[in-house]
C-alpha cells in the first residue's frame, strides 16, 4: 500500500473524490517486519496534509473490530500471498455489507465474485525465488489502479445522491457471501 507513496497521496487527496483510509493492527511481539511496517504507516500518516485521509488504530482487537466492521465501506486485505491465515475479518465485515478487496487468499480466493467486492491482480503462483519487489511492484500497482479505475468510480457514481453501483454491490455482497460463510456452514461442514 505504501509501495508508491506519491500516487496513494493523489488518491487520498483528490479534490473531488478523496479517499479516506482507517488502518488497524498489531504485529506479533517477535515480528520485527510487521512492526517496522506500522512504524511506516504511523510516519506516512502523520504528514498534516493527511491527517484527516488516513489514520492508523493500533492495538485493534475484537473490540475495537465490531466497530470498523459496521462502519467501513470497503475491508481492504492485501497480504502476500499465500499468508493469509483465514480472513474471518473479511467475512464478518461482508456480513455488515463492506465491500472486500483482497489479493485471493484465505476465504477470498473462494467468497470472491465480482458482483460483491473486489481482488486485487496478482501475477499468479509465486515460486518461492520470485524477488519480493518484483511482487510487490506487480501488486502495489494492481491496487492502486483497483482504487483509481473500479472503487473510486464505483462509489463516487450517484444518481439522485445514491451510489446505485455501490450499494448493489452491497447487496449482492451480503446476499451472496452471508449464507455461504456463517457459523452455520462451519458447523455443518465440520
Amino acid at each position: 500500500m505504501l509501495r508508491d507513496p506519491e500516487r496513494l497521496r493523489a488518491i487520498l487527496t483528490n479534490p473531488d473524490r478523496p479517499v479516506q483510509l482507517v488502518i488497524a493492527g498489531k504485529a506479533h511481539p517477535a515480528d520485527d517486519g510487521g512492526k517496522a511496517l506500522i512504524q511506516q504507516v504511523v510516519r506516512f500518516t502523520e504528514d498534516p496534509e493527511l491527517r484527516d485521509r488516513m489514520i492508523f488504530l493500533p492495538d485493534y482487537d475484537i473490540s475495537m473490530a465490531r466497530h470498523i466492521y459496521a462502519g467501513c465501506d470497503v475491508w481492504l486485505n492485501n497480504p502476500r500471498r499465500p499468508l493469509e491465515a483465514c480472513g474471518t475479518s473479511g467475512m464478518k465485515a461482508a456480513l455488515n455489507g463492506a465491500l472486500n478487496c483482497s489479493i485471493l487468499d484465505g476465504w477470498w480466493d473462494e467468497g470472491f465474485t465480482p458482483d460483491a467486492g473486489y481482488k486485487i491482480a496478482d501475477n499468479g503462483i509465486y515460486p518461492n525465488d520470485t524477488p519480493d519487489d518484483a511482487r510487490e511492484n506487480f501488486e502495489s500497482d494492481a491496487l492502486y489502479t483497483l482504487i483509481e479505475q473500479e472503487l473510486v468510480p464505483d462509489f463516487y457514481q450517484r444518481t439522485n445522491g445514491v451510489p446505485t453501483r455501490w450499494t448493489s454491490r452491497m447487496k449482492s455482497c451480503i446476499a451472496k457471501l452471508a449464507p455461504e460463510f456463517s457459523t452455520n456452514r462451519m458447523v455443518a461442514e465440520y
